[in-house]
């Protein structure tokens, strides 16, 4: 049986390889996108992951109580706002994503300055994504006052976030009036499932509640079962075509599929391995990982880890992004 395992999911892994769309490179391109009418108090959004920008054109402009435009942080984009002279002067909130804190944020902040300084000036509130510290030129600190920030980008991927942020963002930081949702937040670590009504689970009882009952491709335990270790980011950020790909195909074949993602660990902690137990039993058989690393865990701690999970592990790589 165990042959059988390794042999399908070596083709399934090329099935889906070729499927996978390469739709990203555009999204990549583009560096701003206006939202909304130009009259609305203005708003900025520098982005590291342009992919997330599709949450905040899902929003009807005449939802949205600010002339929203989002940007890249990237370093090519920032050297060609620079060179045309981006003026933001007259921008009420700027909010900026580095991706971390570390130098090459530091890097990003500084070639930014030339235009983000002259807003800071004329009064905007600024706020930097990634720093839990109020540095410059940040005017707020989201971590110590405004932590719904930080949660709403978290899970941007669950209904309602992108707006209530944009709400809440006019209220705290705009000085304007709206009524806003607090972040409904995605659990971390957690199970993921494309079929479930609410898509996470929290914990492996709810998971296994659910999907021993659905009607399609329900939890059979005398089944194969086929573990998936995916990335949090690609979770958070709704970027699920390939792992909804594979879950399908894993299910169509006649095994069961449970794919579990990490949430943010301390130095030795298993950030995910866990929910592969249900009453101290593993409920898996083999496993694929889909991660490349886990801040907080080294590799070598990963290795163990895996070896004490005690099933063969199968290393995938997407050639490729989703849109």
């Amino acid at each position: 049986m165990r042959k059988q395992i390794f042999a399908w999911l070596l083709v399934l892994l090329l099935i889906v390889t070729f499927l996978l769309p390469l739709g990203t490179a555009g999204a990549q391109e583009e560096q701003e996108t206006v939202l909304t009418a130009a009259e609305k108090p203005k708003m900025a959004i520098f982005l590291d992951n342009l992919s997330l920008m599709r949450f905040f054109k899902e929003i009807s402009p005449v939802d949205l109580p600010v002339d929203l435009r989002i940007y890249s942080s990237g370093r090519g984009a920032v050297a060609t706002y620079v060179a045309d002279g981006l003026d933001l002067t007259d921008y009420k909130f700027i909010l900026i994503d580095t991706h971390g804190s570390g130098a090459g944020a530091i890097s990003r902040l500084e070639a930014m300055d030339e235009f983000i300084k002259p807003a800071r000036e004329a009064g905007a509130q600024i706020a930097l994504l990634d720093f839990a510290e109020q540095v410059y030129p940040a005017t707020v600190c989201l971590v110590v006052n405004y932590p719904d920030v930080l949660l709403y980008f978290e899970s941007l991927a669950m209904p309602g976030n992108a707006l209530n942020f944009i709400k809440y963002s006019y209220v705290h930081f705009m000085g304007g009036t709206a009524d806003y949702a607090a972040p409904e937040v995605i659990p971390q670590p957690g199970i993921y499932h494309p079929a479930a009504p609410d898509l996470y689970f929290e914990n492996t009882a709810d998971f296994l509640a659910w999907s021993e009952n659905r009607t399609a491709y329900p939890f059979r335990h005398e089944q194969p079962t086929v573990g998936i270790l995916a990335c949090r980011s690609r979770i958070v950020a709704g970027d699920t075509v390939f792992i909804d790909a594979l879950i399908q195909q894993i299910e169509t074949q006649g095994a069961n599929a449970m794919l579990i993602y990490p949430g943010h660990v301390g130095k030795g902690d298993s950030p995910d391995l866990p929910l592969f137990y249900h009453e101290n039993k593993l409920l898996i058989d083999v496993a694929i990982t889909l991660q490349s690393h886990i801040g907080g865990v080294s590799f070598s701690e990963r290795r163990e880890q895996f070896i004490d999970l005690g099933v063969p592990i199968l290393g995938g790589v997407t050639v490729g992004m989703t849109p």
